[in-house]
């Protein structure tokens, strides 16, 4: 058993996440799991020992093991980072392209050459997320949507002293875009998506002429020829944003 030969400042806890019985799919009850994890992992590192906490799972108040679903290791963090007041998660991640091989860039938060975005909001990373570069899965988000103090680290696993990308409610920048990302329209034409904080407002003053606001204040949209395209982000970037 690899748990039995971890030094003994390190306790494995599996028993502070109380959720409901919806098997593959449950939905952690946060009260009860508030005070089991001050109990037992506050008592823990007052006691100079460094708890280790599975991802994906809790259990019933009877005990049943269940599993949360989709963001079930993501949502495990976030649940004890709002139940024991942190002032900061850290996931350490990486992503895979097609051919299977690992990137040395951070979950969909990468420009092409590597540029790390050093900050990104949580409406900016929702953002991402609906045009398929997902950082966090939404629902792991859920415990601390409205913990304005807690801020998000994502930082890449083999290069885990890089500083990495930092996501907090809300960004102060001069700049206007976080980020763009694109997507294939048809064989001549692709979208390219505008992402960053109040796009709304500045598609109303005529910054971006030729974009289309997508209903929601945090992003917008151009409509670009394929041999276009690649200018125009130039372009973008070069105009208003620092990465």
């Amino acid at each position: 058993n690899i748990i039995s030969r971890v030094d003994k400042k390190y306790s494995y806890v599996d028993d502070v996440i109380v959720t409901n019985c919806n098997y593959g799919n449950s939905t952690p009850i946060m009260n009860a799991t508030y005070h089991f994890s001050n109990i037992k992992i506050k008592d823990m590192m007052y006691k100079n020992k460094v708890p280790i906490v599975p991802g994906f799972f809790g259990k019933t108040f009877t005990g049943q093991i269940t599993t949360m679903g989709r963001g079930g290791s993501d949502l495990t963090a976030t649940i004890l980072g709002h139940c024991l007041e942190s002032e900061d998660i850290s996931f350490y991640k990486v992503e895979c392209d097609k051919q299977g091989n690992w990137k040395r860039g951070l979950v969909g938060i990468v420009h092409p050459d590597e540029k790390t975005i050093t900050d990104l909001s949580f409406n900016e990373m929702h953002e991402l997320g609906k045009y398929g570069r997902t950082v966090l899965h939404e629902s792991s988000m859920l415990p601390i949507i409205n913990d304005h103090y807690i801020k998000i680290y994502i930082k890449n696993t083999f290069e885990p002293d890089k500083e990495g990308t930092l996501i907090k409610n809300k960004v102060k920048r001069e700049i206007i875009l976080a980020t763009i990302t694109t997507e294939k329209c048809n064989d001549d034409s692709t979208y390219i998506h505008l992402i960053g904080d109040n796009i709304a407002h500045k598609i109303s003053q005529g910054v971006f002429p030729y974009a289309i606001w997508n209903k929601n204040v945090h992003s917008a949209t151009i409509l670009a020829k394929n041999n276009r395209c690649q200018y125009i982000i130039n372009n973008l970037l070069r105009k208003y944003s620092s990465n």
